[in-house]
């Protein structure tokens, strides 16, 4: 692991930290002053995103040279054991403390039961299961875990660098044209933008 990687994850951090406060801050003079200033969340997601993937390729290139059924299982059992407990303690409290009382319908615990649980809820309406942008991120990144050993083994079998930059403009161009139909759709607010 890069050292260095911890003091931009902190900055990161307070970026998101403070990004989730706009209803608060924005209510005295100064934050609304400020707030345009600091308000980088989403900017900053985004890049954890970026984080993770190039701290799972520096981690794991060697070991998913090849790979296989153990070393996938175990690779997915120790991501799935490390941030699940927190994913659902999240939904539980938002299930319990957000949804059940502001909404009064018990339409949320299906939701929480059959698209929570299971990590389905990013790819629905219900994105963040009532404002819960902690379990939308921890199910969104669980499957970029998915398909990570597979596009590293990927990476690691083309050997020329003019391939591997052909597929990263390819990459990007994708990117480009979804960012570009979201923007001229103007959902560049909605939780779908990610």
């Amino acid at each position: 692991m890069v050292k260095n990687l911890n003091g931009i994850r902190g900055i990161l951090f307070l970026l998101i930290f403070i990004s989730h406060f706009k209803y608060v801050i924005k209510d005295s003079y100064i934050g609304q002053t400020i707030y345009n200033f600091i308000n980088f969340g989403g900017f900053a997601v985004i890049f954890f995103f970026v984080l993770s993937g190039f701290t799972m390729a520096l981690g794991y290139s060697d070991i998913f040279e090849k790979v296989t059924k153990e070393n996938y299982k175990n690779y997915i059992f120790r991501r799935f054991i490390k941030f699940y407990p927190l994913y659902i303690i999240t939904g539980l409290i938002g299930l319990f403390f957000i949804c059940l009382p502001q909404k009064h319908d018990i339409i949320w615990v299906y939701h929480f039961i059959f698209l929570y649980v299971p990590l389905l809820q990013p790819w629905t309406i219900f994105t963040s299961f009532g404002g819960n942008s902690v379990g939308w991120f921890l199910a969104s990144i669980f499957y970029c875990y998915l398909l990570a050993p597979f596009l590293i083994m990927l990476l690691r079998k083309i050997k020329t660098l003019k391939c591997h930059i052909l597929i990263s403009i390819f990459i990007y161009i994708i990117l480009f044209l979804i960012i570009y139909i979201l923007l001229v759709l103007h959902k560049e607010n909605s939780p779908l933008f990610y």
